[in-house]
């Protein structure tokens, strides 16, 4: 080829037509048309198959322009007969036409069509395309002449392309369960909402092993079961902070020792093996209390309080000599109140036997007005569980009250509850009745104590 045959060579436009073409001017109709193809060429757009072009309910299937390095030859050929007397083409020449410099390509998938049928009584299907197009010259009855309905989907699939697909093996889902991207991951935990009729009294057989893989020490196993031994009922914060365990050794002596409540007055608590608090009077004192800072109470401290004391509506009771914040994980008020702490968070599920004002422990003490379990206050009272919310409400806002800007916030002493008052309007009640609900589930935590029903279900 001589140097500046190549530039002499004529630029050629490829079409992969997707199917066997006998007819070339059909095969060009169903691409809509020499106009169509150079359009497609010249915008640099998709270019359009329609197998039937005729038809207006036709989807069609597009190709993508595509960058190619080809050429066309152009061959001549002869017939010559064979000694055999069949005819044979010879090849007497050969020459370049033209160079193809962009190809379109049909890689995608033909979609599914939608053709305006309709079944007869015959049960054959018959078109009734042309009773649907309006003709170009319509007669004078053609708003009242009867047209057969034809729905075509809105849309057809998501996607032309070809998309991978792993094929897993099929496993036996458990039933209510949807949505199951894994296999549960268990430290075999056992699970117990507040109307079983039975409780467990030994661990799961495999929790041996497991305490084993996770060196588990003897003397924290003797440690955590002398803590159940002495208090039949823990939550994981108040087992943090007093064995200062860290928790991947913590939720599987957890497992050996205890069952978890899911719901219920006991929710989110870890009670030790072969103890029902639902039928221990005396268990009251272990009750969760859901404590919900009230809104009119909170802007009130972030208004008298350090900055540094409250961000994004967590505050901590821990301190230097500097003033400053400091975040401690083992730190008693994360599980504990009493008078001069604040709550961690606008939320806490406190144990009642932690919440350490005098009034509230005396009345515990005495409290003889529930003898029946109840499945939301347990043994306490709907009113006596609003009044331990209200005193916990005073303490914070005596707290609040007496300290001031630079001062220590953490070293308040006991303030006795008749010396407080609180006022508020109408709506800071109806929030506070709205944030005191007891009935909240699992759903709603959003706490410290959040890691107990969390770690659990993922342990």
């Amino acid at each position: 080829m001589e140097p500046n045959a190549e530039s002499a060579l004529k630029t050629l436009v490829c079409v992969e037509f997707p199917g066997k073409v006998v007819n070339a001017d059909r095969a060009i109709q169903c691409l809509g048309g020499l106009n169509k193809i150079a359009k497609a060429w010249n915008d640099q757009s998709k270019l359009e198959c329609r197998f039937r072009p005729d038809n207006i309910f036709c989807k069609p299937t597009c190709a993508d322009r595509i960058k190619s390095t080809s050429f066309v030859l152009k061959v001549t050929t002869k017939k010559k007969k064979s000694t055999s007397g069949e005819n044979e083409r010879v090849v007497v020449g050969a020459s370049i036409y033209g160079k193809v410099e962009y190809v379109f390509k049909f890689c995608n998938l033909n979609d599914f069509q939608y053709l305006p049928m309709e079944t007869n009584a015959d049960g054959e299907c018959k078109s009734i395309h042309n009773d649907l197009v309006p003709k170009p010259q319509l007669p004078l009855t053609w708003e009242s002449d009867t047209v057969p309905f034809c729905f075509p989907p809105i849309t057809f699939s998501r996607t032309d392309s070809v998309q991978p697909y792993l094929s897993t093996k099929v496993t036996e889902e458990k039933p209510g369960l949807i949505g199951r991207t894994r296999d549960r991951r268990s430290n075999y935990v056992k699970f117990v909402t507040h109307d079983a009729k039975e409780i467990p009294t030994t661990p799961h057989e495999h929790t041996i092993r497991y305490i084993q893989l996770k060196f588990v020490t003897e003397e924290q196993i003797r440690h955590m079961k002398q803590l159940f031994s002495d208090r039949p009922v823990w939550t994981k914060s108040a087992l943090e902070c007093v064995t200062r365990y860290p928790g991947m050794q913590l939720k599987y002596l957890l497992a050996l020792n205890a069952y978890h409540f899911t719901s219920g007055p006991f929710r989110i608590a870890w009670v030790r093996f072969g103890y029902d608090p639902r039928k221990e009077p005396s268990a009251r004192k272990y009750q969760i209390l859901d404590y919900r800072l009230r809104n009119y109470v909170f802007n009130i401290m972030k208004e008298r309080l350090p900055q540094k004391f409250i961000r994004g509506g967590r505050m901590r009771n821990v301190k230097n000599e500097n003033m400053e914040k400091i975040f401690d994980p083992f730190d008693e008020s994360l599980y504990k109140f009493k008078p001069g702490f604040i709550p961690p968070q606008k939320q806490v599920f406190y144990q009642v036997c932690d919440i350490e004002i005098p009034e509230v422990q005396d009345k515990l003490k005495s409290f003889t007005e529930s003898k029946n379990y109840d499945s939301k206050n347990g043994w306490l009272t709907e009113s006596f569980l609003d009044k331990i919310r209200e005193a916990i409400d005073k303490q914070v806002l005596a707290y609040v009250n007496n300290t001031e800007e630079g001062s220590d916030p953490t070293s308040g002493s006991y303030i006795p509850m008749e010396n407080v008052e609180i006022n508020h309007d109408d709506s800071a009640d109806e929030m506070a009745e709205m944030n005191h609900d007891d009935s909240a589930d699992e759903r709603d935590f959003d706490v410290s104590d959040q890691d107990d029903f969390m770690d659990a279900e993922d342990l």
